[in-house]
């Protein structure tokens, strides 16, 4: 192999030589030429170490060989050496300050090495000499703003907004710059012009109307919102908003019953369906108002015909009725959930609970050694299972489950102390 490589370099360098008729060399600069070519030949083999010496060899003949120093600049930076990196490409840079791949190097390394004030000034050189390459004007914005000079980054960041127009990006580098120096006007222009510049995108307006609702602008989040559904009358998010406008001025029942429609519709999310739901499920218990009630059931069955599939629209329901204390209907939505994802452990601890209030010890006995199967570091699995054994006058099983539970509980006092409280209960 390694005389393929000295052919092909004598064969690159007697071409080089015989297309020059006119051209005559010393020897010693014929010993020059081969000993670059057997430093490239090294490098190419994958003999860096020795490449870096006979690259520096050659250095050391010529110190203005500017590739011979940029090839050890590169060797170094590979193998993480940054401080010689960079000395090397300093070397280089100094015979072609315009060269873009000398001054990438250098930008590069320095980033790596955390020195982004001089890696700023590389890259503002290659912003400005190859001013079609966005990348430069990103790394000399991310630069600016690890050096906290905000400001320049805007600056770097307007100009590629005029050179390449404005994109999704761009616009939130300049939207987080602006809300981390806490000038809403700014931010809030930012995501107007990107609004404006691509307004059939209902997902930027959806951008805006969330902004306007994180900062108290409700005025101006409902005209967006309306905006959005204009164009997209199914939005989900834009229904979701519109419809809580309707949950301040009316009762909790005709809230929920005018978001039929929304929780009926396949085509929105799950996830914003639930969002929506969260509050009034876990504002239930069973002495409510019973059209309130009613109405959180019914929401709940439309989300479980629009998603049949999903586990989270089940569990969901599990938690309404365990908060009406209706054991018997959150076991089985429970259930159902677990038939169709078993990997949730939280569903599988308010089953457990459910079947230990219940004082069916034996399900709980058999549910509990399943999860345990399944999530073998959950103590609450462990302190179920020897519940049920106690129930089933199992004690010296639920001791030796109650010695393993506190070894997997580690420090954790909370769980300790039920330990300590159920083995105390079977002395």
């Amino acid at each position: 192999m390694g005389k393929l490589y000295f052919i092909f370099f004598y064969i690159a360098f007697a071409n080089a030589i015989h297309s020059q008729d006119t051209k005559f060399y010393s020897e010693d600069e014929l010993n020059h030429h081969a000993e670059f070519l057997e430093a490239t030949a090294e490098k190419y083999k994958g003999n860096n170490e020795k490449a870096i010496q006979l690259f520096k060899k050659v250095l050391k003949r010529d110190e203005n060989n500017h590739t011979a120093a940029y090839e050890i600049a590169k060797l170094h930076y590979e193998k993480e050496d940054l401080n010689e990196a960079i000395r090397y490409g300093k070397k280089a840079l100094k015979s072609q300050s315009s060269n873009q791949w000398y001054l990438d190097l250098l930008a590069e390394a320095n980033i790596k090495s955390q020195n982004f004030k001089e890696a700023a000034t590389y890259l503002s050189s290659l912003k400005n000499l190859f001013s079609s390459e966005r990348r430069y004007y990103e790394d000399l914005a991310y630069c600016h703003i690890q050096n906290q000079k905000s400001d320049e980054a805007i600056i770097v960041l307007t100009e590629l907004e005029k050179t390449f127009g404005i994109d999704e990006r761009n616009t939130k580098k300049k939207f987080d710059i602006y809300r981390a120096k806490d000038q809403q006007n700014k931010a809030e222009e930012e995501l107007i012009k990107l609004s404006n510049a691509y307004p059939s995108n209902t997902r930027y307006l959806n951008n805006l109307a969330s902004f306007y609702q994180r900062t108290d602008q409700t005025e101006k989040s409902n005209l967006t919102f309306e905006k959005i559904l204009s164009i997209d009358p199914d939005d989900a998010k834009a229904n979701l908003a519109m419809a809580a406008k309707l949950d301040s001025r009316d009762n909790g029942s005709t809230y929920l019953l005018s978001l039929k429609d929304i929780l009926e519709n396949p085509e929105i999310s799950v996830d914003a369906k639930i969002k929506e739901l969260i509050p009034h499920v876990e504002s239930i218990n069973k002495d409510q108002d019973p059209q309130l009630i009613s109405a959180v059931d019914k929401s709940l069955n439309a989300l479980r015909l629009s998603h049949p599939k999903s586990a989270k629209a089940y569990a969901i329901t599990g938690d309404f009725y365990n908060r009406l204390e209706n054991t018997e209907k959150s076991i089985e939505f429970y259930e159902r959930t677990l038939d169709i994802n078993d990997n949730i452990f939280s569903v599988w601890e308010q089953l457990l609970l459910s079947y230990n209030e219940q004082e069916n010890f034996v399900a709980l006995n058999e549910k509990s050694e399943k999860v345990i199967d399944l999530f073998p570091n959950q103590v609450m699995a462990y302190i179920l299972n020897a519940k049920s054994l106690i129930g089933l006058n199992k004690k010296k099983e639920a001791q030796e489950i109650l010695d393993e539970a506190k070894l997997i509980a580690g420090k954790k006092e909370d769980l300790l102390q039920q330990i300590e409280q159920l083995s105390n209960s079977i002395k």
